[in-house]
């Protein structure tokens, strides 16, 4: 995670190298403190310098000056000693902790004992906020929320700084306004360019309520966080979801005193909090990946009519919204269809591929299953789908496919729900060889990916994006892999890219088109995605002869 630190001076309108004549405002708490400035005029850069005076064994008694304008400030500091060498000049390190936070980057350096000046460099997160800084990482949204709860903000227009990358100073404007819904905000905004710099949302705050995890099979009841709802009510409405019963004229789950107080018996309210947590869960994730602080909400209903089934429609326009539709399980073949995060995940995963890829039949729709399997299997770490669902199996689906299976032998009679397991078994061996290179590699990927994509044409995007983000180092990897699962043509068509695949029998297998809509067969569609007045609505029929062969294949993995 990248981290992004705020530091705050509050400013008086004069004149000043930049226009503005500053001092520190005087806060009830204690202000916050710059190293930050080489003089007393504004620099670019988080820096200033002090003398150990032949005091480096002592160092935890000095302050550090900063020149944060008139009168200069001081940041008494404690100091760890994190080395010290063995040589005749021995070269100790101090970390820097300012008004009781760790000033990140910060150290001072002395090389034996010889009295220097030495730079000292570093940024303070916020004055009187308290961090968890165990590993040296603040969360970019906990700092953010402390900036403005912090700054004592009062309506108006005022002047801060914001500590931008690599310890990078720039003036910034922070702005109250209220949307088109009239809904409260606040915004930073570069003082230069006009940037914005951060949106924060006054009307959201957190709540609470009981989840799962994972599934009711394999997790505890746990109270969780809320997050990102709407002030303004008390129902689950938020900036990125709104969660209702079979439709909007249900009886939807009410927080009391913050608190969505529902008991797993209570099941209709009970998995819409349920809902709710995991597409938090799953978006925070993807916001890692792709450009989502535009995207817009979506609307998402719980025990509707689809029978054992669930289905992410996209909006069909501006003006409308997607949606997610999880149905009722029988509790004979299906259960807790609700309540297992990996159907919620994968529902929303198509949501994210159909921003790359339109097409919803033949080849295209295998990469859509495989790919919402994959990131399903990733957010829950493991690499079966919806474990908890089937009534006696184990698992809906599996990335963990027998070896001998090839995916270009089972095409002409799969379709594309089990198909898309041979491409999510690539994604996932490569996730599970790479870790987080992985994900960096396959969500890069489908920027490659054009609108009615084929098998070929996916593991050409992981070859190009393993060139353009790792110089190439995986490209054979990707190839055998694609191979190993059984993807000959797909192969054939993207080369061998220049790596040794002689041992590696590459068929190319004579298929049907495999984008004939035709295609349907009978295949177990939960976790489908249709398009209003589409035939794909037929996806949801369920055979008896299809789930027989799936618990047969899941005991004998």
């Amino acid at each position: 995670m990248r981290l992004t630190t705020f530091a705050i001076l509050l400013f008086t309108s004069s004149t000043s190298a930049f226009g503005i004549q500053y001092h520190i405002a005087d806060f009830d708490i204690p202000s916050p403190t710059l190293l930050g400035f080489s003089h007393p005029k504004l620099s670019p850069h988080l820096r200033t310098t002090l003398s150990l005076r032949n005091s480096s064994s002592n160092a935890s008694a000095l302050e550090v000056l900063t020149h944060a304008g008139s009168p200069w400030d001081t940041c008494s500091i404690q100091t760890k000693k994190l080395w010290v060498g063995q040589r005749a000049y021995q070269h100790q390190r101090f970390h820097i902790i300012c008004h009781g936070l760790p000033v990140y980057g910060a150290f001072i350096s002395s090389h034996g004992r010889r009295d220097q000046v030495v730079l000292v460099q570093g940024a303070i997160p916020g004055a009187g906020a308290s961090f968890d800084s165990s590993e040296g990482v603040l969360d970019e949204a906990v700092v953010r929320e402390q900036m403005i709860s912090y700054s004592m903000v009062q309506p108006g227009k005022l002047v801060y700084y914001y500590i931008h990358g690599e310890n990078h100073l720039v003036p910034a404007y922070l702005y109250r306004f209220k949307d088109e819904r009239g809904l409260p905000w606040e915004g930073l905004y570069h003082g230069f360019t006009g940037e914005a710099l951060a949106h924060v949302p006054l009307h959201l705050q957190a709540y609470e309520g009981f989840s799962f995890l994972e599934n009711p099979l394999q997790s505890e009841l746990e109270k969780v966080s809320i997050e990102n709802l709407s002030t303004d009510q008390d129902h689950l409405d938020g900036q990125r979801f709104s969660v209702y019963g079979a439709d909007i004229l249900s009886d939807r789950a009410v927080a009391s005193e913050n608190l969505f107080d529902y008991d797993p018996e209570n099941e209709e309210l009970f998995d819409q909090v349920q809902a709710y947590y995991t597409l938090e869960r799953a978006r925070e994730f993807f916001g890692q990946y792709f450009p989502l602080e535009e995207d817009p909400r979506i609307d998402v209903f719980t025990h509707t009519y689809l029978d054992n089934n669930a289905m992410y429609l996209p909006a069909i326009s501006e003006q409308d919204v997607g949606s997610i539709h999880i149905g009722v399980a029988d509790n004979i073949f299906m259960q807790y269809l609700n309540r297992d995060s990996d159907v919620l995940i994968h529902e929303y995963s198509h949501h994210i591929i159909y921003k790359f890829l339109t097409a919803t039949w033949g080849e295209s729709l295998t990469l859509h299953e495989g790919t919402a399997d994959f990131f399903a299997y990733v957010l829950n770490d493991d690499p079966y789908l919806a474990e908890s669902i089937l009534v006696g199996s184990p698992y809906l689906r599996t990335a963990e496919i027998e070896s001998d299976r090839k995916h270009d032998l089972e095409a002409s009679y799969r379709g594309s729900h089990l198909l898309g397991q041979f491409w999510s078994a690539i994604l996932w061996d490569l996730y599970r060889d790479l870790g987080s290179d992985a994900l960096e590699i396959i969500t890069d990927s489908l920027n490659y990916w054009p609108s009615q994509a084929q098998l070929s044409d996916a593991v050409l995007a992981l070859v190009i994006s393993d060139k353009e983000l790792k110089d190439g180092q995986n490209v054979c990897k990707i190839l055998e892999l694609s191979l190993d699962r059984g993807l000959y043509e797909a192969v054939s068509v993207t080369g061998n890219q220049g790596c040794d695949l002689k041992d590696k029998e590459i068929i190319r297998f004579a298929t049907e088109d495999s984008n004939d809509q035709s295609e349907f067969d009978n295949d177990l569609a939960c976790g489908a995605i249709g398009l209003r007045g589409s035939s794909s609505w037929s996806l949801l029929l369920l055979t008896l002869p299809l789930l027989l062969w799936i618990r047969r294949s899941g005991n004998e993995a």
